[in-house]
């Protein structure tokens, strides 16, 4: 049976058309051709858009199209992308969200160059690396400590959900899988994120950043 659209509530204008996926890799772009190319960090994608984090001096206009550095490893920004939203987030990096400008060719999805490997990452995702609950993006500064250890370090918490969170940290703070962490009490303003998290994973996007993908024990 049909549904009565006249009596039912239409969705909002905010509704998502697509599944956002995220992803914490280096990417370079520009704005127009023959500019040298400059350097952000992508933090989500889907089928309609990117996002990603710039430093302040580098961040586009709204309405600006700006488009990415073909790499052969980097097959979730391929084309052109009109920027959209532009968020500062602190006093270095902003937030730039962009919608593509053209349809993307329906033989990409259907069969992948064969010049490219396939994503190891994505080999078993539905049983290896099923997520139970939603991610959400934050910008949240954390305060932690390794367990039982004293000396203090920070994070920026760039996603969450209701049993992990994703902290974007310094290389030397790099930790491995295994690691039991403790936030601060006086981080985020006296509230804590969570009380303990164990480390599942962790990427290095470059050379100077780590992210841990933890497991939270304790809730704060």
């Amino acid at each position: 049976m049909k549904r009565d659209r006249r009596r039912n509530l239409h969705r909002s204008e905010g509704w998502r058309r697509s599944d956002r996926i995220a992803d914490y890799r280096e990417v370079w772009w520009r704005q127009a051709p023959g500019e040298p190319y400059r350097c952000g960090w992508l933090v989500e994608w889907s089928a309609h858009g990117i996002a990603m984090l710039v430093e302040r001096a580098d961040a586009p206009a709204i309405g600006a199209v700006i488009s990415p550095k073909r790499r052969p490893d980097l097959r979730s920004w391929t084309r052109e992308a009109a920027v959209r939203r532009v968020e500062p987030l602190s006093g270095l990096l902003t937030l730039v969200a962009a919608e593509y400008v053209a349809p993307a060719r329906r033989s990409s999805f259907l069969k992948p160059p064969r010049s490219l490997k396939p994503d190891r990452r994505e080999a078993g995702r539905e049983v290896a690396d099923r997520r139970r609950s939603i991610r959400w993006l934050a910008q949240t500064p954390v305060r932690w400590h390794v367990h039982r250890g004293r000396r203090l370090r920070e994070a920026l918490m760039v996603e969450r959900s209701l049993e992990g969170v994703v902290l974007r940290t310094s290389g030397e703070n790099c930790m491995t899988p295994g690691t039991r962490i403790c936030a601060a009490s006086n981080g985020n303003g006296g509230n804590r994120v969570f009380r303990s998290a164990v480390v599942r994973r962790v990427e290095r996007p470059s050379a100077g950043e780590a992210l841990l993908f933890a497991e939270i024990e304790r809730q704060g």
